[in-house]
């Protein structure tokens, strides 16, 4: 059954709060907790290569299984891979849909949406009845990158859905990752032309977490099991209270202004500072000159 939430909701996720026009409304069915959780997104083609589905369904397992989130657009092809890959890493994901909850779109993936409600979240700002209309999906696609801490583009032309994706996380403020492909091939355009523009190139899901320290952990156990590493941990984020995971979903490696940290999270000044410390002593940010704040890179 279907449910609501507006801005003014305590479970309405405060980084999509800080988007441009964020949605007045969220309808949803599933584990609304996951909205709580931090989170990746991976986008891409609706005809990928076998060499694309590969690649999406070990990227979002292994992000699964690392206890983030993954985030996608329920459409055929790397979007479903994405929404696979976390449910067969046991971790959770959300589809943003580009249509009413009600509406049977993409047609005749009844199963897919079933897991997902069961073991995640399906999501849209779109009324019950709202039909898939071409409009709709470039305006879906700035809540899926704003819900995340960063997207990844997997096989993309260069006049996807996924670059109009990528472009709202450049204007989000979100890091964005590109997954390189043959160079002969134009579902590598889009990619490529991320990367010549500064996207982090991905060739395997530490390139992803490498910017995200506070929520890396060890090797899932399966790799442990086969003496591949040290028994996995739970990240950091499971151990924070709220106001400093708060803070923390606003910080990068790349340093941060007090003034621009207070303007994305709603606290009083003296608690920011407060918590900025406390997080400072406890070796998980550092500080720089001017009173500017970074998460702490392993081995800074």
């Amino acid at each position: 059954m279907q449910k609501s939430l507006q801005p003014a909701s305590r479970e309405y996720p405060s980084l999509l709060k800080e988007i441009p026009q964020p949605p007045a409304v969220l309808y949803y069915e599933g584990e609304l907790d996951c909205l709580q959780e931090p989170a990746i997104a991976i986008v891409g083609s609706r005809h990928p290569s076998e060499y694309g589905r590969t690649v999406t369904l070990r990227l979002a397992k292994e992000i699964a299984e690392r206890g983030i989130v993954v985030v996608s657009g329920f459409a055929q092809g790397i979007d479903l891979m994405a929404h696979q890959g976390a449910l067969e890493g046991g971790g959770k994901t959300i589809a943003v849909l580009g249509a009413g909850l009600d509406i049977d779109y993409p047609r005749g993936d009844q199963v897919w949406r079933r897991e997902i409600r069961q073991k995640g979240l399906l999501l849209t700002e779109l009324p019950p009845g709202t039909p898939p209309l071409s409009h709709n999906f470039p305006l879906r696609n700035r809540i899926i990158s704003g819900l995340s801490l960063g997207v990844v583009v997997v096989e993309a032309a260069l006049n996807s859905g996924s670059l109009i994706t990528a472009q709202w996380a450049l204007e989000q403020n979100r890091e964005i990752f590109a997954v390189p492909g043959p160079v002969d091939s134009p579902q590598s355009f889009g990619p490529h032309s991320l990367i010549q523009k500064g996207a982090k190139l991905v060739q395997r899901v530490e390139d992803i977490l490498d910017e995200f320290p506070l929520f890396q952990v060890k090797q899932p156990q399966r790799d442990v099991e086969r003496g591949d590493a040290s028994p996995c941990g739970k990240p950091l984020y499971n151990h924070l209270k709220e106001e400093e995971k708060k803070i923390l979903l606003q910080l990068t490696p790349t340093p941060k202004s007090v003034d621009e940290i207070m303007r994305r999270v709603n606290m009083e000044s003296g608690a920011v500072l407060a918590t900025l410390l406390s997080l400072e002593l406890r070796g998980v940010i550092q500080q720089h000159p001017g009173k500017q704040f970074s998460i702490l890179r392993e081995g800074s």
